[in-house]
């Protein structure tokens, strides 16, 4: 029985099976060929909520000292029944967060429909084209009491599976002679070094340079 994802406007969207995967891979695969060809550089931001939508359109908006467009981005957001409707609608150019900032949505059109430099995406294959890859997903700081920022931890379980699924398809890539991403940029709450030391334990494991 199929299952849909709610938009908070109340759209439905189906979420996809396997066919659609397969067919999914082939769009970015056209794409990136054709972004390529015209030397863009491939960036893929992982998660496309409140930070990860407005990151993936700046960095779509990137442009030389001639004007000229420098980056595709690919937003990746899992296909999950909570989030999955944030896809379709970055694809058609607008925007899925809320924002007092007129120019988010305006952004996120003119880099789908004007400069085609930016679309989505639910498949973690598009990792496999990566010359960046920056991880935006959430990671919520637990205080164990009120007004006591010293005392609590770090909820990272979002941010380590979406180091694992990282190491993981470069793993693929590396073993399928294509190359991997050039860097690999953590946009989080949390210390810096203390992501980058996790990073570098995940992926060391699974990538043998």
């Amino acid at each position: 029985m199929p299952e849909y994802s709610l938009s908070p406007t109340g759209e439905k969207f189906q979420l996809p099976d396997q066919k659609d995967y397969l067919k999914e891979l082939e769009r970015l695969k056209m794409l990136v060929n054709s972004q390529r060809s015209l030397k863009k550089e491939i960036v893929i931001v992982m998660g496309v909520g409140f930070v990860g939508a407005v990151m993936a359109a700046v960095v779509a908006d990137a442009e030389d000292s001639k004007g000229n467009s420098t980056k595709f981005v690919i937003g990746m957001q899992r296909p999950s029944i909570r989030s999955f409707w944030k896809i379709p609608l970055i694809n058609r150019g607008l925007s899925p967060i809320s924002t007092e900032d007129p120019e988010v949505a305006l952004m996120i059109d003119r880099c789908v429909n004007r400069k085609k430099t930016l679309t989505a995406t639910y498949t973690y294959d598009a990792l496999k084209f990566a010359d960046v890859v920056i991880v935006d997903v959430q990671c919520d700081y637990l205080k164990e009491s009120l007004g006591n920022v010293r005392n609590g931890q770090a909820e990272m379980k979002a941010l380590e599976e979406s180091f694992e699924i990282i190491a993981t398809h470069i793993s693929r890539t590396h073993s399928s002679s294509l190359k991997q991403p050039s860097h690999l940029e953590p946009q989080s709450k949390l210390p810096i070094p203390s992501c980058e030391k996790y990073l570098e334990s995940v992926v060391s494991t699974r990538i043998h340079f």
